[in-house]
């Protein structure tokens, strides 16, 4: 089983839930839903989010994803470029197979939930 991470509000969780499928801005936006492999979660958190104190991590199981997904090359961290996974139609909910609280540390750091990697 290959897992996906993407961050996310806990009340965008709870709106996707309810519709069947989440569509966030970025869909629009760029065209695609930005995610990470589980190694490169805590990077997005940290640069991304570094004062958000609402986030969860939903763990995707792309055998169940129904959107098309593709991965890109990025330079993420900046001076880093890897292959990051991308979903370019709106993700059902049901391709998720876990969600986790995703706190901030007290270190204001985020750190990966140890039932995030499971």
């Amino acid at each position: 089983m290959t897992i996906i991470h993407h961050l996310l509000t806990a009340a965008d969780w709870e709106q996707a839930k309810a519709a069947g499928s989440y569509h966030p801005p970025s869909l629009d936006d760029e065209g695609f839903i930005h995610a990470a492999y589980p190694h490169q979660t805590l990077d997005v958190a940290n640069i991304l989010y570094p004062t958000s104190t609402d986030l969860v991590l939903i763990c995707i199981d792309l055998a169940k994803v129904t959107s098309k997904f593709q991965e890109d090359m990025v330079e993420f961290p900046p001076g880093v470029q890897s292959l990051h996974p991308h979903f370019y139609e709106a993700l059902n909910t049901d391709s998720v197979v876990r969600v986790v609280s995703f706190p901030l540390g007290i270190d204001n750091q985020f750190h990966m939930p140890p039932d995030a990697l499971t």
